[in-house]
């Protein structure tokens, strides 16, 4: 744990003002097919995008994001969050694009919802969607020795 963790192409970073200590515990991808608007997979990965190949000759095994793409969908994610200090703090969530650890393309835009929340001690952190950044939530610990896991929804 530390203020920052990432994994699978997402970034969590604590505030280091209420929040010290983020862990990425889950990240659950929930993604369901290709775009609606996505074509590639017509051409079989050959020839014209969105082009029907009327052939069998034309369809060729592809291992990258750019042909076939699924897109972008909800992610269910949990994260452990430790409290520094017994004033608000926050974490925010990011779209990694420097590190190798296993970026999977899919870029986060907001949060959707806070769905559960588990104290691991007797002390509660409380967690509100921020008005003004969507990928923002501000915490309350009830001291500093708070100790929860949350799981929230991100698109």
């Amino acid at each position: 744990m530390g203020i920052t963790d990432t994994k699978k192409g997402l970034t969590v970073t604590a505030d280091d003002t209420g929040i010290d200590n983020v862990d990425i515990l889950l990240d659950l991808d929930m993604r369901t097919g290709s775009l609606v608007d996505e074509t590639r997979w017509l051409d079989g990965a050959a020839g014209a995008a969105g082009a029907y190949p009327g052939s069998i000759t034309g369809f060729t095994a592809t291992n990258d994001n750019t042909i076939n793409n699924a897109g972008g969908s909800m992610r269910m994610v949990t994260v452990r969050v430790q409290a520094k200090a017994a004033a608000g703090g926050n974490i925010i969530f990011s779209t990694d694009t420097t590190s190798t650890d296993g970026q999977d393309g899919t870029p986060v835009s907001k949060v959707i919802a806070i769905v559960g929340r588990n104290d691991r001690v007797a002390h509660t952190i409380v967690g509100t969607i921020d008005g003004t950044d969507p990928l923002k939530i501000n915490l309350t610990p009830s001291n500093a020795a708070a100790d929860s896991d949350l799981t929230v929804l991100l698109m």
